[in-house]
């Protein structure tokens, strides 16, 4: 059998083997862990980069379409003044065109009915012309 301090020399000799395995399995381990853990991280950032970037793709395009309905919707809202306030002139510029026809009309028939009066009174002018030379001639026929 082994002495006793042949059993302990092999129990030291046993605890340094021990710990140098325990160290070299705790060096692998941490080694490895970092290994995983970086391409773990790696993994997650990409995986939140392609998550963020597919979220701010769909907020833009939620943003772009809601300023475009706005944009739409404001315009249309412009237009339908525009078309209003053109509607209200036009309308006003149609009541005096109106207007200024039935006064041309008030004229023309002035006028028509002063040549009318005119035409009469030459006329009659002439009549009463006549009547005087036919009074004329009877006086001097008498006379």
């Amino acid at each position: 059998m082994l002495e006793r301090q042949d059993l302990e020399m092999i129990r030291a000799i046993m605890k340094e083997e021990i710990a140098e395995s325990q160290e070299h399995i705790l060096a692998e381990v941490d080694k490895k862990l970092d290994t995983r853990l970086t391409g773990t991280q790696e993994y997650i950032l990409t995986e939140v980069d392609e998550k963020l970037d597919t979220r701010l793709t769909g907020t833009q395009e939620h943003i772009l379409t809601e300023v475009d309905r706005r944009l739409d919707t404001r315009f249309a809202e412009s237009e339908n003044l525009i078309l209003g306030e053109l509607d209200r002139v036009q309308d006003n510029l149609t009541e005096r065109l109106d207007t200024m026809k039935r006064r041309l009309d008030e004229m023309t028939e002035y006028y028509r009915i002063k040549k009318l009066d005119d035409i009469n009174g030459a006329m009659l002018l002439k009549m009463i012309q006549e009547v005087e030379k036919r009074v004329e001639a009877l006086e001097a026929k008498t006379a």
